[in-house]
């Protein structure tokens, strides 16, 4: 007789779940952002307000994680120095102001999370800006290898 009653709340339980489980909306499909767009939006939710050391802190960690994510894995855990000979070297098709400029942007965010240097309001919004310039500019052959390789799926 227990054996039947504890069936009997079993089966009720479970159609219970399956009631439940028909009534849920299907969840919708998660868009996910290319490198570039994932910097964006990193970069758009830091506030320019912030101290400097905290800003450019949050700037680098942005910045190394896009590289790492698209043309350079071990972006995290290189020196600036580093850094910067491995994007030379990466980026040869750049101009030589070009280079200085991501070279002095580098160093900018060493110096104020290190040195604790302050820069003033309008160099955070130009090297964010900088930053999602030159990003944009790693991006687009990532992206055309992306679209190629996509193609070619598609035709096999």
């Amino acid at each position: 007789v227990a054996l039947v009653v504890a069936a009997f709340f079993l089966l009720r339980y479970l159609r219970k779940l399956i009631r439940l489980r028909r009534n849920l909306p299907k969840p919708e499909p998660v868009k996910k952002l290319s490198p570039y767009e994932k910097l964006s939006a990193t970069l758009a939710q830091v506030p320019l307000s912030l101290e400097d050391r905290i800003y450019y802190t949050q700037l680098d960690f942005a910045f190394r994680e896009f590289l790492a994510e698209t043309v350079l894995p071990n972006a995290m855990e290189m020196s600036t120095t580093q850094l910067v000979h491995a994007l030379q070297k990466l980026v040869s098709s750049t101009t030589r102001p070009q280079q200085e400029s991501i070279t002095l942007l580098l160093d900018r965010m060493t110096l104020a999370k290190f040195a604790k240097e302050t820069f003033g309001p309008q160099w955070k919004e130009q090297d964010r800006r900088a930053v999602l310039s030159y990003a944009e500019q790693l991006s687009l052959p990532q992206q055309e290898e992306n679209e190629n390789n996509q193609r070619e799926e598609l035709k096999q």
